[in-house]
Parts: structure tokens; C-alpha cells; sequence
């Protein structure tokens, strides 16, 4: 038995054509799936990286009310460089930093690259 389907400018739909179409979006929807997921592992490995080099992690819905992928992290100012090139290793930018060199402390906030930073 032949499934027909037919279009709005009355084209012919095979089931194999039908089928072809349901995969390529049910792939699509995969795709935006595991690239959520991976955005969500990036944040939480630029967290961890965080927790490796500093005193105190914040991340950008710890201390805003507003949601944010912003990382505050306070650490040593000895530690700075170490953190950072590891942070821009995972495509992560340094947006500001406090100095208070009468504690040998710095507080750095990190925010996800934009895509013309790459």
C-alpha cells in the first residue's frame, strides 16, 4: 500500500519523503538539545574552574536579580593569571577587576565570550 500525502501547491509527499523531513527535524531538535546542554557544562566547568583558584564563587543569579552567566570570584592576586587563562580557554572573558593590594586579593568577574570575540 502507497501513503500518499499531499501539499498545499498539491506536490506529492511520498512516506519516504515524509519520513526524510520528520528525521532532519527530529535531528535539528537534537541538536539544539545537546547544544543546551553543552552551554549549561561550559558554565558549570567555568564554575569549577572558578572553585580551583579562589576563595569565593558567585555566579551571576547568586547575587543579581536578573539571571546572568556572570562568575564573581574573589581570590589571590597571585592566582589571577592562572585563572584567567584557564577562563579563556573555555571562551570566557575577564569583564572587570577590584585590586586591594593591602590584602593581596582581587574580586574578577567573568561573562561568556560573544561570538565576534572568538
Amino acid at each position: 500500500m502507497r501513503v500518499l500525502l499531499l501539499y498545499r501547491n498539491a506536490t506529492e509527499i511520498t512516506y519516504a519523503d515524509a519520513k526524510a523531513a520528520i528525521k532532519s527535524a527530529r535531528q535539528e531538535t537534537n541538536f539544539v538539545v545537546r547544544f543546551s546542554s553543552l552551554a549549561v557544562s561550559v558554565t558549570s566547568k567555568a564554575k569549577a574552574i572558578c572553585e580551583e583558584f579562589c576563595e569565593e564563587v558567585f555566579a551571576g543569579t547568586d547575587y543579581k536579580e536578573y539571571s546572568s552567566e556572570e562568575l564573581k570570584c574573589t581570590l589571590n592576586i597571585e592566582h589571577f593569571k592562572g585563572l584567567f587563562e584557564r577562563m579563556v580557554q573555555i571562551h570566557y572573558c575577564c569583564t572587570q577587576i577590584q585590586n586591594n593590594r593591602e590584602k593581596n586579593k582581587c574580586v574578577a568577574w567573568f561573562e561568556p565570550m560573544s561570538l565576534d570575540q572568538i
